[in-house]
Formats: structure tokens, C-alpha cells, sequence
């Protein structure tokens, strides 16, 4: 739903990291950031809580963050609460890092296996993906016994299933409409 808002302001922040060449940097201190309040369940809730005011927010992110982590994150981070946003740092940080592969030419793909792919098959998927897409490409694997056996491969929402399980599905179609005849 706010997909276009949390781009505009991930895209302002990486312009910034990326005038100060710290675009890698900038992404850890936010991944870091979003770990701890969501791994805090009483920051979280604090974050949240409608009676507490912004001011009061803003200065325990101060007193929790300043000079742990840069000043332009915690400038956005302060931003993001006056905003109402903080709650939705996640979604920020995500659309930071698909900038960061666009900007580098990059993909990536889920793959999907019952088992884990031997090193020279990942390898081999990755070049036949990296012809395909003309990028580079980063695996992501996950294991996945529904699938029965083979691969599926999801590339910026393009799917490629090769699973026993989706072929024994068309199978199904096939024999059901033969049988409607």
C-alpha cells in the first residue's frame, strides 16, 4: 500500500549514502536498526504506542542510537517518526536494497529445491540465470519438500517451475479434461 511512498524515501537516503560512498554502510545501520526493534519487543511497542508522544520517541532514538550509528541514519530514522513512519522501517530498508541491486546491475533468485543444490549445479543455475536476465545474480535457496523434486526458480516475480510436483499437476488437467469429453 505504501510501496511508492517507501521508495521516495529510500531513494532519498541512497542518493545521500551514495554522494558519501557509504551505500553499504547506510544499509547494514538500518538492517541493524530494524533487528533491534524488531527483536525488542518493548521498543517495538513504544515505537507503536499512540499516547507516547513524538518528541518522547525521537529522544530515546537519540539516546539509543547517536554515535552507534551515522548521523544521516539517524536523521532519517528521526524523520521517519515525525513522519508516523517508523513503524515502517522494514519496508524502507527493503526498497534501499532493491535500489542497491538495480544500481548494480544485480538479481535475485529464489530457488526453490527439496534438496540443496551441489556446488556446481548452483553454479550452473546461476550462469544459465545470469545469461537470461543479462545481470548478475545472487541464490537465494530454500528447501521445500512440496515440490517432490527439480526446481523453481523466481526471478523479480517471472517464475520458471521445473517441479515434479507442478508437472504431475498439468498431468492432472490434462487427464480431467479428457475425461469431461
Amino acid at each position: 500500500m505504501y510501496e511508492y511512498l517507501d521508495r521516495r524515501y529510500a531513494l532519498a537516503l541512497y542518493k545521500i549514502a551514495e554522494e558519501k560512498g557509504k551505500v553499504e554502510e547506510y544499509l547494514e545501520e538500518l538492517k541493524d536498526v530494524t533487528d533491534i526493534i524488531n527483536n525488542d519487543t518493548q521498543f517495538l511497542e513504544f515505537i507503536e504506542h499512540p499516547e507516547i508522544s513524538t518528541a518522547e520517541k525521537k529522544k530515546t532514538f537519540i539516546n539509543v542510537f547517536k554515535g552507534k550509528i551515522s548521523e544521516d541514519i539517524l536523521s532519517f530514522l528521526l524523520i521517519l517518526i515525525d513522519k508516523g513512519r517508523i513503524n515502517q522501517l522494514y519496508s524502507k530498508l527493503k526498497e534501499m536494497g532493491k535500489i542497491y541491486l538495480e544500481n548494480h546491475n544485480t538479481v535475485i533468485a529464489t530457488v526453490k529445491t527439496v534438496i540443496p543444490l551441489e556446488d556446481d549445479e548452483r553454479e550452473t543455475l546461476t550462469e544459465k540465470l545470469r545469461r537470461k536476465f543479462n545481470k548478475e545474480v545472487l541464490i537465494k535457496e530454500e528447501l521445500d519438500p512440496e515440490i517432490i523434486g527439480g526446481v523453481y526458480v523466481e526471478v523479480n516475480n517471472m517464475v520458471i517451475d521445473g517441479t515434479v510436483k507442478s508437472k504431475l499437476s498439468e498431468m492432472k488437467k490434462i487427464m480431467l479434461k479428457g475425461e469431461q469429453r
